[in-house]
């Protein structure tokens, strides 16, 4: 295992330093090429005859500095440290490392490996398909609607059903319930008709809508009721310039929707097809 744990340690600086050269981080990277284009052109303009030179000089000019200085006699001043008793730490005095060998080490451990990188670029290509797949099923789904369905209008947007005609027992269960918002829905009007699905997935898959609203007879856009408006009221402005209510013909008898748009594009947009089918003559 210690074997083991060194061979890895080992490959994991090869790596570092390996990737230290080829941009894998840009700022450590361009700051060793400047490094080295700097040492470069040391090299360049100073003879290594005048480095050896300089080299010795200073090796021999530190031994004698450090000879002579042991020739002087030295006055040793007597303090209250020096009467005092050692403490036990004042035997192993601490040894502080170079704080460039310590940025160096520091600068390398914080390159990445090649199993950092892998795990990285998982996730980031993970993340990249499944744009890429949103983004040509949003395609598909467009061409499909637009060419094969000829749909006046669709998007996603949140669904709130109330029923108001239709079998009395029914509308006297809804009439004390409140109807809670249904998220993520995507609609599509075609024709005469409001038809919806519990998902764009299940739009995608060719699933039945769960729902139709139909605009003949005494069908077309309606007004936020007094309740409504109290409860939206809490949501803000924003919240209500997006809403739409419509009436029509549904499963249960006569519906209202209220719908809450993503867009006040979108919304105006619904509400232009929904009043131009509802003046529409057969």
């Amino acid at each position: 295992q210690n074997i083991q744990n060194m061979l890895g340690g080992f490959l994991d600086i090869v790596e570092r330093t390996r990737n230290a050269f080829n941009f894998t981080d840009p700022y450590k990277s361009s700051f060793v090429l400047m490094t080295l284009v700097f040492v470069w052109l040391f090299f360049a303009f100073v003879s290594t005859r005048m480095i050896c030179l300089t080299v010795g000089l200073a090796q021999y000019l530190g031994m004698l500095a450090a000879r002579l200085s042991e020739l002087v006699p030295k006055r040793a001043k007597v303090t209250d440290a020096d009467t005092s008793e050692p403490s036990p730490k004042s035997d192993k005095p601490e040894k502080e490392g170079s704080p460039v060998a310590t940025w160096l080490r520091n600068a390398i451990l914080s390159l990445p490996t090649e199993e950092h990188l892998r795990r990285t670029y998982f996730w980031e290509s993970r993340c990249v398909g499944e744009r890429e797949y949103a983004s040509v099923a949003s395609a598909a789904r467009a061409s499909r609607l637009e060419h094969l369905w000829k749909a006046q209008w669709y998007d996603s947007l949140s669904l709130r059903i109330a029923t108001t005609g239709g079998n009395e027992k029914k509308n006297k269960k809804n009439s004390g319930d409140n109807p809670k918002w249904q998220e993520n829905v995507f609609a599509v009007f075609h024709g005469r008709r409001l038809l919806w699905w519990n998902s764009t997935a299940d739009f995608d898959d060719g699933e039945l809508p769960v729902g139709t609203l139909v605009l003949a007879g005494h069908a077309g856009l309606a007004g936020l009721s007094p309740l409504e408006m109290r409860e939206l009221a809490q949501e803000g402005e924003a919240t209500i310039s997006r809403i739409v209510a419509i009436f029509g013909r549904g499963k249960d008898g006569q519906q209202k929707l209220t719908c809450l748009l993503p867009t006040v594009e979108s919304k105006d947009s619904l509400q232009s097809v929904v009043l131009a089918a509802s003046l529409k003559r057969d």
